[in-house]
């Protein structure tokens, strides 16, 4: 791959999906960050095959391609690039190319073959919620839940969510404390009824990243 995108864009990339990287693992290739070429665009995706995050951004392509760069490496070097408008990008046999401004570095790869294969949306979304009540119903029910490590028993780690009538309830316990918070869905098909149970961390991880996009809803895929 070969791509020119603005330094903003690259680190808007790998910040937001640096939340899904996977820690201590037995798999190396979930602490990479995944980049691809799509259209003019370059995809940004890291999983840590219990959540993944993709994002794309603007960029001037002149090759395709795909690499996929050590997350903890290029989380800590994109916030330290000198203060220029464009980077780029340039795979090479067995590493990665990023010049910015008078500074060139030269980044360890891994495979991209082996990255997982991150599903895509097969129907069309569930419905719309808006993105600052979204935002408020994830803030005020998460915090009820524990934490994994502190009982076996799921139901009390996650933020159980029902789609009915319109609207969606989001609801946690740790068994001694309720928080429920209620928010619209637009689109939301007539008579669907729906419930998912969502482990808070998660939620938790989606509200540091949606907290950073400007938008006005956010679609929801079962």
């Amino acid at each position: 791959m070969n791509a020119t995108l603005r330094r903003e864009d690259l680190e808007f990339g790998v910040r937001t999906v640096s939340h899904a990287l996977g820690g201590r693992t037995a798999m190396p290739i979930l602490s990479g960050i995944k980049l691809t070429t799509l259209g003019e665009e370059v995809e940004f995706a890291a999983t840590d095959l219990e959540k993944a995050i993709r994002c794309r951004v603007p960029a001037q392509v002149r090759a395709r391609g795909a690499t996929v760069l050590p997350g903890q490496v290029v989380s800590q070097l994109v916030g330290r690039l000198p203060e220029v408008p464009e980077v780029e990008l340039e795979s090479l046999d067995a590493q990665t190319r990023l010049r910015c401004g008078p500074s060139t570095f030269e980044l360890p790869v891994l495979s991209a073959e082996e990255f997982p294969q991150l599903p895509e949306p097969t129907t069309d979304p569930l419905g719309r919620i808006p993105l600052p009540q979204l935002l408020q119903a994830i803030a005020q029910t998460a915090f009820a839940a524990l934490k994994a490590s502190e009982t076996t028993r799921l139901a009390l780690t996650g933020v159980d969510i029902v789609f009915k009538e319109g609207g969606a309830k989001f609801a946690a316990t740790n068994g001694y404390r309720l928080a429920i918070k209620r928010v619209p869905v637009l689109d939301l098909p007539d008579r669907y009824e729906g419930a998912f149970l969502v482990d808070a961390s998660i939620l938790s991880d989606l509200h540091r990243v949606l907290s950073g996009i400007v938008a006005d809803y956010v679609s929801i895929y079962t």
